[in-house]
């Protein structure tokens, strides 16, 4: 489960990543194809281990919060 959580974590920090490099400028400047490129392979390295951080602890936080409650999350039937 938490897995789960951080592959999601890192796939929504990468579309969030791309939606704010890529997204339009104040004054409508085109940006040149080289330079987004740029500016999305460097960022790419920034914004997808806290995606992964991020998806990690709320997948712990979930698989916790649900063992509390007395209930197996998917996938660890063979846990008490």
């Amino acid at each position: 489960m938490v897995k789960k959580f951080a592959l999601a974590g890192l796939f929504l920090a990468e579309v969030y990543m791309v939606l704010t490099v890529a997204g339009p400028r104040l004054h409508g400047e085109p940006i040149p194809m080289d330079s987004l490129v740029l500016r999305m392979a460097a960022l790419a390295l920034l914004f997808g281990p806290f995606g992964l951080a991020v998806g990690t602890g709320v997948g712990l936080l979930v698989d916790g919060g649900l063992r509390m409650l007395g209930k197996n999350p998917p996938g660890n039937r063979d846990l008490p």
